[in-house]
């Protein structure tokens, strides 16, 4: 009879843990309704990265402000070389991350940490990928990480891996998520299909067979649009200013005449043609992405970056790409990650001082403005 106890003891345990675990999942998972990129904090700093300056960064009445408007989760980019760093400088950065996640937490902001590498840390890996150097920086990450509740951080394995992709991409990914899942078995891992995480590049995904994964996507289209004035990436962007959105396709010659010059003319021109400049073009494709996550059982999407270069861009054409966008992913049942907080393409207002939200934008996104 004891023996028969101890068995249900055993069981009832496990179920308990099993129990326990699938709360801890689905409470992250509903955290990541509403959310913010607080890029140039752990990544992409606006000069070279110092101590002082993360610290003053993202201060407690602004971690308030993002809650009392509504967000429910950030996006924390952080860069790979001293958050995977075995020295003592990486264990003091570790530190202060796990600091500044738990500031987020207590104000009912659940974490997704995004592992963001330099084009030069992404080219070591492409070019040595039997040498693990990503599940072996994840697992001393995720181990360290793993103190705080799996119900307030969750892990993405890797910002954009571009060039990496396909079946290369597809194995330094599953390797890194059974890292993490070791080091730190209950937390939700966020992975995606390789090059710039677009829809199109889940045309021949495969989802991973592991549990509690998100998938993540960025959806930055049309990108002439949401791009349009950018000095870096395709040299098409820096050619288009004050393009409108949406635009019919009969409308095609005259809204490149007014925003475009060079190359990038005829290239406009026969997207506004082809409809790419429509909702219905981007409902279609938002449906695509819709379909490969039903064919796949029904696994979790959550957008990661969407936004507008707002230099350039007509700001009521930049509102009304938002709030389509925003309603779009509702409707899907993804949740999402705007980008970003302070950059250029923030939702504070240009220029303003106190870092005061751009009202209009935070409504279009379905928050509370400062008015309300």
């Amino acid at each position: 009879m004891a023996s028969i106890a101890v068995a249900l003891l055993v069981i009832l345990a496990s179920l308990t843990f099993a129990n326990h675990a699938g709360a801890q999942a689905t409470g992250f998972k509903d955290r990541l309704s509403r959310g913010i990129n607080l890029a140039h904090w752990f990544a992409q700093t606006f000069s070279e990265f110092s101590y002082d300056a993360a610290e003053k960064y993202i201060t407690p009445a602004q971690v308030d402000a993002l809650a009392s408007a509504g967000f429910t989760h950030v996006r924390l980019p952080v860069v790979m070389g001293r958050a995977f760093a075995e020295t003592e400088d990486g264990a003091k950065f570790r530190s202060i991350l796990i600091d500044k996640i738990n500031l987020l937490n207590d104000r009912q902001l659940a974490v997704v940490l995004d592992i963001h590498p330099t084009d030069e840390e992404k080219g070591r890996i492409d070019g040595n990928p039997a040498s693990g150097a990503l599940a072996k920086g994840w697992a001393l990450l995720a181990r360290e990480l793993s103190v705080i509740k799996p119900d307030r951080l969750a892990f993405e394995v890797m910002n954009e891996p571009f060039p990496m992709k396909g079946a290369k991409w597809a194995a330094l990914q599953e390797e890194a998520a059974r890292a993490i899942r070791a080091a730190a078995p209950e937390h939700a891992i966020i992975v995606n299909p390789g090059s710039w995480s677009s829809m199109d590049d889940y045309k021949d995904f495969k989802r991973i067979d592991l549990p509690n994964l998100i998938y993540t996507v960025h959806i930055y289209d049309p990108n002439l649009f949401t791009h349009q004035g950018a000095a870096w990436g395709w040299t098409a962007f820096a050619q288009v200013q004050a393009l409108d959105w949406p635009i019919a396709p009969g409308s095609a010659q005259s809204a490149t005449d007014a925003a475009a010059q060079g190359e990038a003319r005829g290239i406009l021109t026969d997207q506004i043609r082809r409809g790419m400049y429509t909702e219905g073009w981007l409902r279609e494709r938002i449906g695509q992405l819709k379909a490969w996550q039903n064919a796949n059982g029904g696994v979790p999407i959550w957008v990661g970056e969407f936004g507008v270069y707002r230099k350039f861009a007509p700001r009521e054409a930049r509102l009304r790409w938002h709030k389509f966008m925003r309603e779009e992913f509702d409707r899907n049942g993804w949740g999402w990650a705007v980008w970003d907080y302070l950059g250029d393409f923030g939702v504070l207002k240009a220029g303003a001082p106190n870092r005061q939200f751009d009202d209009e934008l935070i409504g279009s996104l379905g928050l509370r403005t400062s008015a309300k």
